[in-house]
């Protein structure tokens, strides 16, 4: 057992010794690259620009032959979609604009209707192959908020933003 423990502790100590000769060669590796960097004319690519110019490049691929209009917290918007479950018939959905997310390709609206007297909201990716047009039927009056879920919480005749 004694011999055991002797064997153990002597793998121990070659393996931290070992790792701390390998953690020098690594910073020196570090250090002598970096400092070739610097000297180099070598220009890493800025990640964030190259997205925003494919991001760019996407929402004017998708939105070709779209109608799409500029759409604000509560507007009243139509929203023309296609609907693969009825044989590509369009299907207008038509409500309050509640919230806007803009994120390039990714933007989308909040939009709520009331059926039967049950409130509906659907979120319309703007961009998406199955909608067809986004449309504003009628402006709201200038909301102090960027989302209106206050709204969520009032009946159907009091939901309209004037």
């Amino acid at each position: 057992w004694f011999l055991h423990v002797l064997s153990v502790q002597r793998l121990s100590m070659n393996f931290s010794r070992a790792f701390t000769s390998l953690c020098g060669a690594a910073k020196r590796f570090v250090s002598t690259t970096t400092n070739s960097l610097k000297d180099s004319t070598f220009k890493r690519p800025n990640l964030g620009e190259i997205m925003k110019e494919v991001n760019k490049a996407e929402k004017k691929r998708v939105s070709a032959g779209k109608k799409i209009d500029f759409v604000r917290p509560g507007d009243t918007v139509q929203v023309a979609l296609t609907e693969k479950e009825y044989a590509g018939k369009t299907k207008i959905f038509k409500g309050i604009c509640l919230g806007k997310h803009t994120k390039g390709y990714d933007s989308s609206i909040l939009v709520r209707n009331h059926v039967a007297s049950v409130g509906v909201e659907r979120r319309i990716p703007l961009y998406a192959p199955f909608v067809e047009s986004v449309k504003v039927l009628a402006r709201g009056k200038h909301v102090r908020r960027a989302k209106l879920y206050y709204l969520r919480n009032r009946k159907a005749r009091e939901t309209t933003v004037q």
